[in-house]
């Protein structure tokens, strides 16, 4: 063997080596297991992130050990308000097999911003009365849409309210932030008005109409901004907040064509 075959050849042992060898990822550390009469069920993730808005999918993770087929059962004992949704209630799996299984978990569109958890149940039914159980706790980070997270009590849900007592409360902070943006809506109508009047060269009668249109428009559009920004400020419930998103949205289309 020449010196540069060997070379490339001890260059690929090496490659090698350095993968079988070499330290897990932070992923493999922190895979999640539990087994119950030779079933293992696994899952990778220390803390699942998930917003309310959509399902986050999963894949579970499942070898039979033993030497004969048997049929497997994942769900979660419902006391969470994240829940477990499988493609299949219940799987066979075969003897010394591993199989995966696409799963789901989803929670309501209320649910608050926090950290919660799911306890998720393997059954293994064999030949048995009974199927053998195990439980897995499965730590979850929940983020909203509609939670006030870090905009609570704070200007605009940026600036920190920072007033003395008793004026450092989400109220008072939601409440001035209303009043600026009732300042700002106004000034953006009057804004858009000098502008569209600019480009289109309208007459005076026509700039009457246009005024009045422009302005009520222009100022509702933005005025339903604020009003939903300080709803996260004062912590209003998820509810109301996406009450007042789909209000909201169907102004928009109004007064956007009123403009």
């Amino acid at each position: 063997m020449s010196f540069g075959k060997g070379a490339y050849s001890a260059i690929i042992v090496a490659i090698v080596a350095i993968l079988i060898f070499a330290p897990v990822s932070s992923d493999a550390e922190t895979l999640r297991t539990m087994d119950v009469h030779d079933v293992t069920f696994s899952m990778t993730g220390e803390t699942i992130n998930m917003n309310t808005a959509e399902s986050y999918p999963i894949s579970i993770h499942i070898y039979n050990g033993n030497d004969h087929p048997l049929t497997v059962k994942i769900t979660d004992i419902g006391d969470s308000v994240i829940k477990l949704s499988a493609d299949k209630a219940e799987i066979p799996v075969s003897k010394e097999t591993a199989v995966t299984m696409d799963a789901s978990l989803s929670t309501d569109r209320y649910t608050s911003m926090g950290n919660y958890s799911i306890i998720v149940r393997l059954q293994v039914m064999d030949d048995t009365a009974e199927p053998y159980e195990s439980t897995l706790e499965v730590p979850i980070s929940v983020t909203s849409n509609y939670s006030s997270g870090e905009n609570y009590n704070r200007f605009f849900g940026i600036f920190d309210n920072n007033l003395p007592a008793p004026y450092n409360t989400a109220t008072t902070a939601g409440f001035v932030t209303l009043i600026l943006w009732f300042g700002i809506s106004i000034a953006a109508g009057l804004l858009s008005l000098v502008v569209l009047k600019y480009i289109f060269k309208v007459t005076e009668r026509e700039s009457n109409d246009l005024g009045r249109n422009t302005i009520i428009g222009v100022f509702v559009c933005i005025l339903l901004i604020g009003i939903q920004n300080c709803a996260l400020i004062i912590g209003a419930p998820e509810n109301i907040v996406a009450e007042l998103g789909l209000i909201s949205g169907t102004l928009y289309i109004i007064f956007a064509a009123l403009v």
